[in-house]
């Protein structure tokens, strides 16, 4: 095997573990809320959700999860709207009204994609005249993420499948990723820049989570010679069987002088946690120093001194 075809190979694994097929993700024995929300939902559940969701013992913890879904990823908890959710729905509506491919649209690759990122920035459509088996191309551009899909007719019936060896690497899983987490599709750099890269572990000898972040996406307030960053951190955690343990709110102030931050590439910041030991998932959301709301969902090992 040829080492381009290698790597398309691998890309085609990367692919498929991100989009698992609609029929092994079927939940028949959910009550019906759960049913309808996870029908269309999971398509933007993170893989840790999906394993919490589908641990969930009954219907009230499954209603917990659904209210907490939407409300981790609303841009402004301050406001009724939650434009998250009400812009996720709009494109599973316009997607099943588009895409008719003998599936429930928002089913179809292109119909998923759309969902995903949007309408794209530019649409470039090819009959195959060439090809005995492909019998229509289209080629989607998203300049803002950097990448561009394509779509193929295969058998002449206008059911298009994205093409997973074209255009798909570089920004597209991250960008999957991030709007999985919650980073609405559309944003413009400016915004998306306001996302802080986080990172969490938990420290056994002072049993206590430790988060660091990049001092370049903080924006400081100044005020008697001193910098300062003010920022809402919470917290959900369960455990890797998908129980809720634990949800709480810790406030964190950071300051400094400009000369003490210049050099620093990150700021620490550690919250003592009574934890028992064990195996978990730590969902983090971020908000204030200037940053719009940053979620990231981390797999903690606890262990004890």
């Amino acid at each position: 095997m040829t080492v381009s075809r290698i790597k398309s190979a691998a890309l085609w694994v990367c692919f498929a573990l991100l989009f698992p097929s609609c029929s092994a993700l079927s939940r028949p024995d959910l009550d019906p809320e759960s049913q309808a929300f996870y029908e269309t939902a999971r398509l933007i559940m993170t893989k840790a959700e999906i394993r919490i969701f589908t641990h969930l013992p009954d219907d009230e913890s499954r209603a917990e999860f659904i209210e907490e879904f939407w409300e981790k990823r609303d841009p402004d908890r301050f406001t009724e709207m939650n434009e998250f959710k009400d812009g996720f729905y709009r494109r599973v509506e316009y997607a099943s009204r588009r895409f008719i491919e003998g599936i429930p649209g928002w089913k179809t690759d292109r119909g998923r994609m759309y969902i995903y990122f949007g309408p794209p920035d530019k649409i470039d459509r090819y009959p195959v005249l060439d090809s005995p088996d492909v019998k229509g191309m289209v080629i989607w551009y998203y300049y803002r993420y950097d990448f561009a899909l394509r779509f193929l007719d295969e058998g002449g019936s206008g059911a298009y499948t994205l093409d997973p060896y074209y255009g798909i690497a570089g920004n597209f899983f991250d960008a999957v990723e991030s709007v999985k987490l919650g980073m609405m599709p559309g944003l413009d750099e400016r915004f998306q820049d306001r996302f802080a890269d986080f990172q969490a572990e938990f420290l056994p000898q002072d049993q206590a989570l430790q988060i660091r972040l990049p001092v370049e996406a903080l924006i400081f307030t100044e005020g008697e010679g001193v910098l300062t960053a003010e920022m809402v951190f919470e917290f959900f955690v369960y455990t890797k069987k998908g129980k809720k343990i634990m949800r709480f709110q810790r406030e964190a102030r950071f300051e400094k002088t400009e000369a003490e931050i210049v050099d620093m590439e990150e700021i620490v910041l550690t919250f003592p946690m009574d934890i028992d030991r064990g195996d978990y998932y730590f969902d983090i959301i971020l908000e204030g120093a200037g940053l719009a709301k940053t979620r990231k969902i981390f797999e903690i090992e606890v262990r004890t001194r």
